[in-house]
């Protein structure tokens, strides 16, 4: 699966006149789901992980950025 920037995701959407669901991932297991199922149906999907599970403090010492490289690395 590739990631691609929110805009070009919704101008297809848009354009080819069909809805992009979001999906929250509350663990690497429901991480994983979302992926496995999105890839089995083809389907562009929007989601949002890993938020919900740390505390401030741990986002504000390590940043978004680590955020999304642990995301990037379940990829």
């Amino acid at each position: 699966m590739t990631i691609h920037s929110l805009a070009s995701i919704l101008e297809k959407a848009i354009n080819g006149n069909y809805a992009v669901g979001y999906f929250e991932s509350w663990d690497s297991y429901s991480f994983e789901a979302i992926l496995e199922t999105a890839e089995a149906e083809k389907s562009p999907i929007i989601m949002g992980f890993g938020a919900t599970m740390l505390e401030d403090n741990w986002l504000n010492k390590n940043g978004i950025e680590f955020l999304a490289a642990g995301g990037r690395a379940l990829l």
